[in-house]
């Protein structure tokens, strides 16, 4: 039978184009940790920090999956969250997503720290099931020891079953470890 094979080869293309596209994510955010010694989660030009980046091609969370009950008190409820695109394609923390993208400002190095991007040129805007993609970087500039810095697709079922203090991705959810601080 030769539908049961595609339809199996079209669902591990999926799976394997979210992996690519978290270890790209991954890497772009390591190199932007190089460039400047922080992590991708301030917000503008203050102290504060995101909790969650996100994918996506609007201001909106209409694209971002949904998450399994005893897994959303740990990625904070998703607030505060901003566009992964503000920290990796412009400097423009907190900013609004526009296309084309903004001109870089001067956010992130008005506190010392020192933007050289963008760190990122092509982005699929969501996972292969058309859903944001999450990044907790809580976890990565909380120094958490109990926290990941995820990477993440919510997988075929859109629902997010990875808690921040896992060490795997659970349930059908893809995605790598950008962090982890040692205990």
């Amino acid at each position: 039978m030769v539908i049961p094979v595609a339809v199996n080869q079209i669902k591990k293309g999926g799976e394997t184009g979210a992996l690519e596209d978290c270890k790209y994510i991954m890497t772009a955010i390591a190199s932007f940790y190089a460039d400047t010694g922080a992590w991708p989660a301030r917000n503008g030009a203050s102290d504060d920090h995101f909790n969650v980046l996100r994918s996506g091609p609007t201001d909106t969370a209409a694209t971002d999956p949904s998450f399994a009950t005893d897994v959303k008190a740990t990625w904070a409820n998703m607030t505060p969250v901003d566009h992964l695109e503000n920290h990796l394609v412009v400097d423009n923390p907190g900013g609004p997503v526009t296309t084309p993208p903004a001109a870089p400002n001067a956010d992130y190095k008005g506190n010392n720290v020192y933007w050289k991007g963008p760190y990122i040129e092509r982005m699929r805007r969501t996972d292969s099931w058309e859903r944001n993609y999450l990044v907790y970087v809580k976890g990565m500039h909380t120094g958490d020891a109990l926290k990941a810095g995820w990477v993440l697709s919510a997988g075929r079922d859109g629902v997010v079953q990875t808690k921040t203090s896992d060490a795997a991705p659970q349930g059908d959810d893809i995605g790598v470890i950008v962090y982890r601080k040692r205990p």
